[in-house]
């Protein structure tokens, strides 16, 4: 909550709307997936396609992290350069150092 107001500069009703729909939407899941659960019998099944959908979803965010902070990245060492040719050299050698 701390972050929405001070950070985000949301007001006191707006995080609290914001905080109310993240516990609303906790428990429509947990009776969602308790339906399921119960329409197919067997609840491992169910704890299953949980974690295989939770790990799917944290593999996308580290997929597409570079879609979001590419842009940011260049423009950061390129104002501290101010040369692209010197901002893929930087690049170059983290990716080789990564590998």
């Amino acid at each position: 909550m701390t972050l929405l107001i001070e950070n985000l500069t949301f007001g006191l009703v707006e995080a609290g709307l914001v905080m109310s729909a993240i516990q609303t939407s906790g428990v429509v899941g947990r009776i969602g997936w308790g339906w399921i659960g119960d329409r197919l019998g067997d609840r491992c099944t169910i704890l299953y396609i949980i974690a295989c959908t939770t790990v799917a979803g944290g593999c996308l965010v580290f997929t597409y992290s570079g879609v979001l902070l590419d842009l940011p990245v260049v423009t950061l060492l390129h104002g501290l350069f101010g040369r692209y040719t010197t901002v893929f050299a930087v690049l170059t050698v983290v990716a080789v150092v990564g590998l």
